[in-house]
């Protein structure tokens, strides 16, 4: 990665949070590092898999909740 590019500047424009100038700058970069586009291309493939994550919670909380909620059906 190159000094003028951090981390946190690839995470801006993948979610397109950046002005254009930024943006065209980080397209140029992008363009000539070929170690900053691998990393931008992690980002991308962790983006999408936080997207496929299914979110649910454990058995064991649902029990305890159903459980709780025992003690106050009238």
């Amino acid at each position: 990665m190159t000094s003028t590019t951090t981390q946190n500047e690839l995470l801006h424009y993948l979610y397109d949070e950046q002005s254009n100038e930024k943006q065209a700058f980080l397209e140029s970069t992008l363009l000539q590092d070929t170690s900053l586009l691998e990393e931008y291309q992690d980002f991308v493939t962790l983006k999408k898999n936080l997207g496929a994550l299914e979110r649910s919670p454990d058995k064991s909380i649902i029990d305890n909740i159903l459980q709780y909620s025992q003690n106050f059906v009238g």
